[in-house]
């Protein structure tokens, strides 16, 4: 996967519209029409995804309005009777769907007078997707279903194989209110989940991947894809956006951006009237910028230096990432955090005077870990946040020469279990007990092996998916046979007390 520059737009709330631009793109991308000019134009493209999106913010109604095309080649060896997208924003409709960390984290910041709004409100009523046209590119209507998360779009003829398709996709997001991975509030909007994306494909049982966002975990699972987006925002917000700005334009107070961003799992966006960027210039043409909101700490020396150091000690030991700009941004409560292709949202309790924190290294990880080389979140979890927190403690005991932390989880469950037998515990587990194990197996192996892993890990699956048994390939392909089984044993055996 390609990990594509930064964009940053001076924007109030048009930021959120130009979301929803990107979020028409990848539908367009997704659904189509064959034979059309313009279809075989985008899909010169590297990707056989590909989304043309066209967002607008509502400040009125805190959504964005949208169209999304998605231009699709069907690079399958069958033909296909119809197309899948998720709409994760569902999720926060009702309490039994909503991420059980985040509605935690929402209801501890409401409990202590946080959020500005009664907790029986959260999030606001009505916080979803609502899809109101699905056509081919010549205004054709298509038969859909919008249920249960996803979107099942009926072509009007098979897909064959090598086929190509554009489909024109109309709806409108509202945003729920507080600090939840797609949110609003007075001073801020932004996150992802704001556009359509295409569900995974089994070739072998001719399925989509249907399945909703799990409540206990994330259930990120998304192909690779390339975005041309335009963002209609309010003229006073500052916006950072994942891609590269192509065109940037103000009138009457709104702005009205074009976005491009290739190679990339997931778009996302995070605006604000009060943010301020400071910026340092990094080796070979490379940026990072850290975008801190008007009441917070600005980073010190000391800390764009540790960032630099980091960006540069992980790119060393796994590989380049493709984009040139790092965003570093500040979110508007503690406790919410996320890593997004080329964007990490920090929270407000993150100190930018001194060395980064434990999870800021995790995060910057999670770049390579969790974006450049996909998963599917709910049945590999381990690779993600297990691989993340362990590179972090790497970074700190080779650059800081910090002892590796004592072994502290409890719960010793096997990390190839599956996101939902290990219930809200899973992120603890896969991250806490993730980093214990490969830590363990590298006093083994040597801390000279880590680089070779990570390496040949990086350069087999980087824009593609993996699993656990195919990082286990790579151990025993860049290490031999006793190093897989080593760490063969620690993910499916581990002890029992």
């Amino acid at each position: 996967m390609r990990l594509t520059d930064v964009s940053i737009y001076n924007t109030p709330l048009l930021r959120h519209a130009g979301i929803f631009i990107s979020l028409l793109a990848l539908l367009a991308v997704l659904t189509g029409c064959t034979g059309k000019d313009s279809s075989a134009q985008a899909l010169q493209g590297s990707s056989p995804i590909q989304y043309q999106v066209t967002a607008v913010w509502d400040d009125a109604t805190h959504s964005l309005k949208a169209t999304t095309v998605l231009h699709f080649r069907n690079e399958f060896n069958h033909a296909l009777k119809e197309l899948v997208f998720h709409w994760y924003a569902d999720s926060y409709r009702i309490p039994d769907t909503q991420p059980v960390h985040e509605r935690k984290l929402n209801q501890r910041l409401a409990s202590e007078g946080l959020l500005g709004t009664a907790l029986s409100d959260l999030p606001a009523s009505g916080a979803g997707v609502t899809t109101t046209a699905v056509t081919l590119e010549n205004g054709q209507s298509l038969e859909y279903e919008h249920v249960n998360q996803s979107l099942t779009v009926q072509l009007k003829q098979p897909l064959a194989p090598n086929g190509s398709v554009s489909l024109r996709i109309r709806y409108e997001i509202q945003l729920p209110y507080g600090a939840w991975r797609l949110a609003y509030n007075e001073q801020f909007a932004g996150g992802t989940y704001w556009t359509p994306q295409l569900a995974v494909y089994n070739p072998l049982r001719h399925a989509w991947n249907r399945v909703p966002n799990y409540p206990g975990y994330t259930s990120d699972y998304f192909y690779a894809a390339d975005y041309d987006v335009h963002l209609q925002l309010p003229a006073s917000w500052l916006v950072v956006t994942t891609g590269q700005q192509l065109d940037h334009r103000v009138q009457d107070g709104v702005q009205s951006t074009h976005i491009r961003a290739n190679g990339i799992r997931q778009l996302a966006f995070y605006a604000s009237p009060d943010y301020t960027e400071t910026k340092r210039p990094l080796p070979e043409g490379k940026s990072l910028s850290v975008y801190t909101l008007d009441d917070g700490e600005q980073p010190s020396e000391q800390w764009l230096d540790a960032a630099a150091d980091a960006i540069a000690f992980y790119s060393d030991a796994i590989g380049e990432l493709p984009g040139k700009h790092w965003a570093f941004v500040e979110a508007p409560y503690a406790g919410m955090n996320d890593s997004l292709d080329g964007i990490i949202l920090f929270g407000r309790e993150e100190k930018l005077n001194g060395p980064l924190s434990p999870d800021m290294l995790r995060l910057i990880a999670k770049q390579w870990f969790g974006s450049a080389i996909g998963i599917n979140s709910r049945t590999d979890g381990f690779l993600d946040e297990g691989m993340s927190e362990f590179a972090a403690r790497f970074y700190r005991h080779q650059r800081l020469q910090e002892p590796w932390p004592s072994a502290s989880t409890t719960d010793y469950r096997a990390l190839v279990l599956p996101a939902a037998r290990l219930g809200d515990d899973a992120v603890t587990i896969y991250r806490e007990r993730g980093a214990e194990l490969l830590a363990a197996w590298t006093q083994a192996v040597g801390t000279d092996a880590v680089p070779v892993v990570w390496k040949s890990y990086y350069n087999r699956y980087r824009g593609q998916f993996a699993t656990i048994d195919g990082f286990l390939n790579v151990a025993e392909d860049a290490l031999g046979q006793e190093a897989h089984d080593r760490l063969w044993q620690l993910l499916n055996n581990p002890p029992s007390s």
